[in-house]
């Protein structure tokens, strides 16, 4: 399977892709059926899409992110007593199990 990376509402995708993403989930499939005037019109794309096509997407979403996003924190456990918290410019020791928001492992 191939992905693809963009943005979305910023204009870099077509108008109709745009507005078929907005409000997906992660895990979400849809299928998104364009009309010419959301996608490429009269012109076409290059020999790909003819003038005046209806695009159909069978999307599914992989990941998201957003540059105002923060960090999420659940404290699993928590030992007593804690009696000295990581600062600024401590060097630590740590082990971590990474999982994509789908719940893909990609290390440990």
């Amino acid at each position: 399977m191939s992905t693809y990376d963009t943005y979305v509402g910023i204009g870099w995708l077509i108008k109709g892709m745009d507005e078929g993403l907005l409000g997906m989930c992660v895990g979400e499939r849809r299928i998104i059926i364009i009309p010419p005037f959301l996608a490429y019109g009269e012109t076409g794309y290059g020999s790909d899409i003819p003038p005046q096509a209806s695009l159909v997407f069978d999307t599914l979403l992989l990941d998201l992110h957003n540059q105002n996003d923060t960090v999420s924190i659940e404290k699993l456990v928590v030992p007593e007593p804690c009696t000295r918290q990581i600062e600024t410019g401590d060097f630590i020791r740590y082990h971590y199990n990474g999982s994509l928001l789908d719940g893909t492992f990609f290390d440990s």
